[in-house]
């Protein structure tokens, strides 16, 4: 998932997901097949910058993108991966396990 990314039209969401990679993650040149979907979630009248979901062809793609996540932070652009409810329960409860210790 990736956040404060502006919407514009007419491009397509991966056209502008395609230009965003290509700009800020570096050693590969993107394209629009390495791209399986993309969306927007949230409401469209919303004031805010909606979140793109994007779903990548290759897995290492992926985490490629999200280990940039520190370099695009300091342009403002949060990157995160979208986990089922029960994933991010578990995640939850192995955090507070963590902190207990």
């Amino acid at each position: 998932m990736i956040s404060q990314k502006p919407e514009r039209r007419p491009r397509t969401r991966k056209d502008t997901i395609v230009t965003f990679l290509n700009d800020h993650v570096p050693k590969r040149k993107w394209c629009e097949r390495d791209i399986v979907r993309a969306h927007r979630i949230g409401g469209k009248h919303s004031s805010t910058n909606r979140p793109l979901i994007v779903r990548f062809m290759h897995h290492n793609d992926e985490f490629r993108v999200l280990g940039m996540r520190e370099t695009l932070k300091k342009i403002d652009i949060s990157v995160a991966n979208d986990l089922a409810a029960t994933q991010r329960c578990e995640l939850r409860e192995l955090k507070e396990k963590g902190k207990r210790r």
